[in-house]
């Protein structure tokens, strides 16, 4: 055994010797801890100025669409002045510095963002600018301004708010009124999927998906794909048929325990599944059909926007032809196609741009792609 021992041992280190004379053929210049930190900390505001433009884009496209779609939101809305200001506080993490330094953050609040077409432009409040006052109030320096000054505004509602700024040095005052949005704010994940997603409260995009998008045609059809999950209250919807699926399995499970076997619920669990689900393909297809109108409504470029499916497709050719929750992506294609001629006829005949609304579908007609019917024939 001692034999053996010492051959194994032999080996292990022969053979590490052997490795070590494996490495690099030649030798460059030799890099210091302290220069890797200071790239380390140019590339976290390269990060940072990246993630400020993704958050512009994604604000400027969120605010035109909910601004235009407020018809269809019905009191689902809020009062929007469409300004972001930080300060030294809401600097946080490992990225902390790098925020604080790209933005040129402190204890005031500075405006980092102010959207497109926007109250707060239309007013010509501005980037960089720095916040005294708002609405006579003093800002609380104590806390993070991303959320005390909404907290402020809040209490505003419809009334023109007065913001005191300093800009560059020079006092002065801007009175900014709100306009009325649909509420759900959109918010950036920072995930390399491409995907999207609604929760009946608020939008998500995941970095992935920003990045993917060509253009903010593109961009702004995912948006308004996951808008109209909100505004259809496809959430809701779902959560009833769980509920309503679950039920069904509860009887089921009591059947099998008057049968003496104990399901654990499993019925239950099933039928909360298949019920959730039963209109999945469906609920997608309506948020592309009524998605494409808010496009629509909003001025934007609509028209472009089938290709996107298309694309899409060439990243994931399963969708071509097999999809469990979402339609196919030849069918998302062609119903924004129609959904084009539909729009188009209505602005030609100077008609309301609306969704058509018919008897919501069943289960069993599901695979007519939604409960609507577009009004261009195959």
């Amino acid at each position: 055994m001692k034999t053996i021992s010492i051959l194994l041992l032999a080996a292990l280190t022969g053979g590490s010797l052997t490795l070590a004379g494996c490495g690099p053929a030649t030798r460059g210049p030799q890099v210091g801890q302290g220069e890797i930190g200071k790239e380390a900390e140019f590339q976290r505001r390269l990060y940072v100025e990246n993630r400020v433009k993704q958050l512009r884009r994604v604000a400027n496209l969120s605010y035109r669409l909910r601004r235009h779609a407020v018809a269809l939101c019905k009191d689902r809305t809020r009062h929007e002045f469409g300004i972001l200001a930080l300060n030294s506080r809401d600097a946080r993490g490992r990225y902390a510095s790098a925020i604080r330094d790209t933005l040129k953050l402190g204890d005031n609040a500075r405006v980092v963002a102010v959207t497109e077409g926007s109250p707060a432009e239309t007013a010509g409040l501005q980037v960089g600018d720095e916040l005294i006052s708002v609405g006579g109030k003093s800002i609380d320096y104590g806390a993070r301004a991303s959320k005390a000054i909404p907290a402020m505004l809040k209490t505003s509602g419809a009334a023109p708010v007065k913001f005191a700024i300093d800009r560059a040095g020079s006092k002065m005052e801007i009175t900014v009124t709100p306009v009325v949005a649909c509420r759900y704010p959109v918010r950036i994940v920072d995930k390399d999927q491409i995907n999207a997603f609604a929760d009946g409260d608020k939008i998500g995009i995941t970095t992935g998906m920003i990045r993917f998008a060509h253009n903010d045609t593109e961009l702004g059809l995912v948006v308004a794909h996951e808008l109209a999950h909100n505004i259809m209250g496809h959430i809701d919807k779902r959560k009833g048929n769980a509920v309503g699926g679950a039920a069904i399995g509860v009887v089921f499970d009591v059947l099998a325990a008057l049968a003496g076997v104990n399901t654990g619920g499993a019925f239950s669990r099933l039928g909360a599944q298949a019920g959730a689900g039963s209109f999945s393909k469906s609920f997608e297809a309506e948020a592309d059909y009524v998605g494409l109108y808010l496009m629509a409504r909003a001025d934007m470029n609509y028209r472009a926007a089938p290709a996107f499916w298309r694309r899409m497709s060439t990243i994931n050719p399963k969708s071509i032809s097999h999809a469990s929750t979402h339609p196919v992506t030849p069918a998302r294609f062609l119903l924004l196609k129609k959904t084009i001629a539909e729009i188009e006829e209505k602005q030609a005949k100077k008609i309301a741009l609306e969704p058509n609304r018919v008897a919501p579908v069943s289960p069993s007609n599901e695979g007519e792609a939604s409960g609507f019917r577009p009004a261009v024939a195959d």
